[in-house]
């Protein structure tokens, strides 16, 4: 019997996870929350814009703020927090 290998990020992705504050048209008062996780590379996070572009495409709800958190799986590197984006 195989194995299935799960598939490897391509070279420089790391897992990344965001955190995404919003507000939705009927509740403007409250401020909703949605974690989006993917591999991504930083410092540009392609695969997080592309996703927050297509938010802001739908016009459904407004950013309120993103947090970024990504995992580095190398030696020394530094994990946490890494920028708020608002």
């Amino acid at each position: 019997m195989s194995t299935v290998q799960p598939a490897l990020p391509p070279e420089g992705y790391a897992m990344t996870t965001a955190q995404i504050l919003y507000r939705i048209p009927d509740f403007r008062h409250r401020v909703m929350e949605y974690f989006w996780r993917d591999f991504d590379l930083a410092p540009d996070y392609p695969e997080l814009n592309r996703f927050l572009e297509t938010w802001q495409k739908t016009g459904r709800s407004a950013l309120v703020a993103v947090t970024i958190t990504q995992i580095q799986d190398r030696p020394g590197a530094a994990n946490g927090p890494l920028f708020l984006l608002n």
